[in-house]
């Protein structure tokens, strides 16, 4: 019995894509001709495809930077905060939604890992407190999920009256991606 593989399949197990890479173009072609064709749920796999591609050689970013007035029920599911002017006895209280963080793959489930600092910064951006590592999170789903929310309260109790500013650096931890973002707030 011959053993050897012929040419042709060698070729193309050698050029494929590796197992679990995604080609976004690839995929938003098909998403288009599966959608042409009627195959819309073919076309949401397609284009959940293309997505993840994207999203692997996303830099870790902040959107929807909200200050809301009680904690957030889901993605997107907040009440926003009116102003940035708070009593000493309020808690700040900061919705985020970030995007690009490394998925780690490990046998069926993906996790996302993330930790925290937290700097509370005076009118001068001088350091008041600083944490270091205060929010730790691994976040695992048999889905590559890109709905992502956050949510940080930091206590102002014991604050003087003035201007402020809650300087928050997020950490992928399965990856070197991080991003600093900030929140202007004052005490009245």
């Amino acid at each position: 019995m011959n053993k050897t593989i012929p040419i042709c399949v060698l070729l193309v197990l050698l050029l494929a894509p590796a197992a679990g890479a995604v080609d976004p173009p690839t995929a938003i072609t098909k998403a288009q001709a599966s959608y042409m064709q009627g195959k819309s749920v073919d076309s949401i796999g397609w284009l959940r495809e293309a997505m993840q591609g994207v999203w692997e050689k996303t830099p870790l970013t902040i959107q929807n930077l909200t200050l809301i007035t009680d904690q957030p029920q889901g993605y997107g599911v907040y009440t926003p905060r009116a102003g940035s002017e708070f009593e000493s006895i309020d808690p700040l209280i900061v919705y985020f939604e970030p995007i690009g963080q490394t998925a780690k793959k490990q046998g069926d489930w993906y996790t996302f890992s993330m930790s925290a600092d937290f700097a509370l910064l005076d009118a001068k951006d001088q350091v008041l407190a600083r944490q270091a590592d205060f929010y730790k999170s691994d976040t695992r789903s048999r889905a590559f999920n890109t709905e992502f929310m956050m949510s940080f309260t930091v206590p102002l109790k014991g604050l003087a009256p003035g201007q402020y500013k809650a300087v928050f650096t997020l950490k992928d931890m399965n990856s070197k991606k991080k991003v600093e973002f900030a929140q202007p707030f004052s005490v009245k």
